[in-house]
């Protein structure tokens, strides 16, 4: 099992209604996986949400069919898109 740490921010973390929270994935799991379980979670409106955000695993982009690192603590991070310039 691989334990996941999902951090959100702004928006989404007012969606979610928490900022941060934990979960356990088999390992060879994949972002989407996890994105399901959150949106079961969480439901469809965080679901759209969720949808716009940057997902960062362990520092680096990931895209919903790429497979979570090989570790026993995953981190991600939900960034909503940021305005300005």
């Amino acid at each position: 099992m691989v334990t996941v740490i999902v951090r959100y921010f702004a928006g989404v973390a007012e969606s979610a209604g928490v900022s941060e929270e934990t979960l356990q994935v088999e390992a060879g799991a994949a972002l989407a996986d996890v994105i399901a379980i959150l949106v079961e979670r969480h439901g469809e409106m965080f679901g759209m949400d969720l949808a716009v955000c940057a997902l960062m695993v362990n520092g680096q982009r990931f895209n919903e069919h790429d497979v979570l690192p090989e570790a026993l603590t995953v981190e991600i991070d939900a960034l909503p898109p940021f305005a300005g310039g």
